[in-house]
């Protein structure tokens, strides 16, 4: 299995590099629910999908759930997804940048943010992570 998942990860992460940032289709938080469906056939981010298409309205969104956090518990929850305190590699997280809040991908000593510049991978504190 961690054979499939590193494949799996490595190939999403590619294609992620090649993959223009866009408020409305590949935002940190959209790209985290992309990975999601990669794992589990699902799409969490799907219900939120037609709701913004600037970073206004992605963080008008944010507030109505409070925080990335809580929008991002509310994503996965019906999944089934459950926060971990020992995030591991391909596991989705909420990471602490100069720049804010960031959705992440942990990679293992990196996680891998899907930013306005592009693909980046960061050594950054892990504010919180969901077992993927």
């Amino acid at each position: 299995m961690a054979h499939f998942l590193m494949d799996d990860l490595t190939q999403f992460l590619r294609r992620a590099a090649e993959t223009p940032f866009d408020w409305a289709a590949t935002d940190c938080l959209s790209w985290l629910g992309e990975w999601v469906a990669v794992r589990h056939g699902v799409n969490p981010h799907v219900r939120y999908r037609d709701r913004y298409a600037t970073r206004t309205g992605a963080y008008r969104l944010i507030a109505e759930h409070g925080s990335r956090q809580a929008l991002i518990d509310a994503a996965v929850a019906p999944l089934g997804l459950l926060r971990t305190d020992a995030p591991q590699r391909g596991d989705i997280a909420l990471v602490g940048a100069p720049e804010g809040e960031l959705g992440a991908i942990v990679t293992g000593a990196f996680t891998a943010c899907l930013e306005q510049r592009g693909l980046r991978f960061r050594r950054a504190p892990i504010l919180a992570a969901w077992r993927v």
